[in-house]
């Protein structure tokens, strides 16, 4: 049965023709009908000379950028240790950058107070009184200003199941997706500046002057 009566156009190219076998493409090369060009005896000659030294220039540049590229490689790769050494990883689930390009989330600093539970709801409720509406990035990168930091193998979601938590004890508002306030409940209990976060731990005003 010829390709008319399967219904498959077959495509004629210059490099290639094109066929379906079952549910597969195949490429097949096709190689083009050349003729003998009008060039004999010496002249010839000089051009197939002339051949022969830009395949040998050609690979010798081959040889030059794999050398570079396996340079490249190398210092990549000590790059990357190097860069591990002045940041390193905490959790491979972060937050995505921002569209524009600019900082997202700030550096976690050294020395800080990593939150979960309890502890880390009563710090984003106090910052939400404090600075008002925040989305979660704006909430999670204040975090990090103020030497806290979300513990826990993924920081995002556990910061977004804490307001959420938060927004179903009543504590916090969702005012859109991704955004929250305090209620009005909490902004009063967190007004004092001298409330602490936690007993033994940093008091609001304290936090808030880090941001």
């Amino acid at each position: 049965m010829g390709s008319a009566g399967l219904g498959l156009p077959w495509i004629v190219g210059p490099l290639c023709d094109v066929f379906r076998t079952e549910c597969q493409l195949m490429f097949q090369r096709v190689d083009p009908i050349r003729q003998e060009g009008p060039l004999f005896g010496q002249r010839r000659a000089v051009v197939r000379e002339r051949c022969d030294l830009l395949a040998d220039s050609i690979a010798e540049l081959d040889q030059r950028l794999g050398e570079i590229s396996a340079e490249r490689r190398r210092l990549a790769r000590e790059l990357k240790v190097e860069r591990r050494r002045l940041w390193p990883v905490l959790s491979q689930c972060g937050r995505q950058s921002a569209a524009d390009g600019r900082e997202q989330l700030p550096v976690v600093r050294q020395g800080a107070t990593f939150l979960w539970g309890r502890r880390l709801r009563a710090a984003c409720v106090a910052l939400l009184s404090r600075f008002g509406p925040m989305a979660l990035s704006e909430l999670h990168a204040l975090l990090h200003r103020c030497h806290l930091a979300v513990a826990g193998t993924n920081p995002v979601k556990a910061l977004a199941d804490a307001l959420g938590h938060e927004h179903d004890a009543g504590r916090a508002r969702r005012i859109r997706r991704g955004v929250y306030r305090a209620s009005g409940e909490s902004t009063e209990r967190w007004s004092g500046p001298a409330r602490r976060l936690w007993p033994g731990g940093p008091a609001i005003g304290d936090v808030a002057s880090l941001g």
